[in-house]
């Protein structure tokens, strides 16, 4: 028996400039960076940690991973791109059940993560996410929604960032929030409306279930690179890509420095009328419960 379509949310993240470094590859030290990084995002343990080399220097870098994939969740690696897909509507989580809007948290922390822990290995990606019709198995993914995550990726991201289809994020704003531990903190804290008006996934900012803590340490030695390599490239549109990155890193480290400039994200967009930025977080949820 064929398989038949299902309506799902799609991401693909795409890993930038990997052409090169693939031919130069020859002690398979960026594949099996690549490779460990993949490997844990689908792993069955609610927090990993991992030690990944760095992919230009070697150097042992602590990676944290979130959120494993659900049963029903999938994830195919297509050479320098990842497709990783949801069902639309949730049908496991007993507290959610035929909600749209779970699985897009469940996508959004997804890619949040994974695009994290590339960055920190010297990996920059860019993405979309959408909704659409999808055969997604262990091994074949084919579909419309395939093909509009990837449009998103080529001709509107441009940027080292997933954008988020004006679609899912309709869906999110006229959805009722669904009783999840922190789902409305959750969701405020994974999106980022950027200067151009596109939504994408603040993959340097807080996450109120782990908080910030496994990126500060690193927040210097990506931004780092990123002016070295601004200083060697001449290609405009690389250039248009690191300038892009650089003033996202400025502006996260400037909201890890201060509270306040972190919670006021979004804040004069409609986006952020619905979900607004709190500091709030599995510890003070935690503590609340107990009293």
């Amino acid at each position: 028996m064929g398989r038949s379509y299902e309506n799902r949310i799609v991401a693909f993240v795409d890993m930038l400039g990997t052409s090169d470094r693939v031919l130069a590859d020859s002690t398979g030290k960026f594949t099996n960076a690549v490779h460990k990084v993949v490997s844990a995002m689908s792993g069955k343990h609610s927090t990993i940690w991992l030690m990944v080399p760095h992919v230009g220097t070697g150097k042992a870098i602590p990676i944290q991973f979130d959120r494993p994939f659900e049963r029903a969740d999938r994830m195919t690696t297509l050479s320098d791109g990842i497709v990783m897909s949801f069902p639309a509507i949730e049908r496991a989580n007993e507290l959610a059940k035929g909600s749209k809007s779970l699985p897009i948290l469940r996508c959004l922390e997804a890619v949040f993560w994974l695009q994290r822990g590339f960055l920190s290995v010297g990996l920059r990606t860019r993405g979309g996410i959408c909704r659409g019709r999808l055969v997604h198995t262990n091994n074949f993914v084919y579909g419309e929604g395939m093909v509009r995550a990837y449009r998103l990726e080529s001709r509107v991201a441009v940027f080292p960032r997933t954008v988020i289809d004006q679609d899912v994020v309709d869906t999110l704003l006229s959805e009722a929030i669904p009783k999840i531990i922190l789902f409305e903190n959750r969701i405020a804290h994974m999106v980022r409306v950027d200067q151009d008006g596109r939504y994408f996934v603040d993959y340097l900012g807080y996450d109120p279930i782990q908080g910030g803590a496994s990126l500060s340490d690193r927040m210097r030695d990506i931004y780092e690179q990123t002016v070295e390599d601004l200083k060697s490239a001449s290609d405009p549109k690389i250039l248009e890509k690191l300038q892009w990155l650089k003033r996202y890193i400025v502006c996260t480290a400037e909201e890890m420095a201060g509270e306040r400039s972190r919670l006021e994200a979004n804040s004069n967009s409609t986006f952020g009328s619905k979900f607004q930025r709190s500091s709030d977080n599995l510890i003070s949820y935690a503590k609340r419960a107990s009293e």
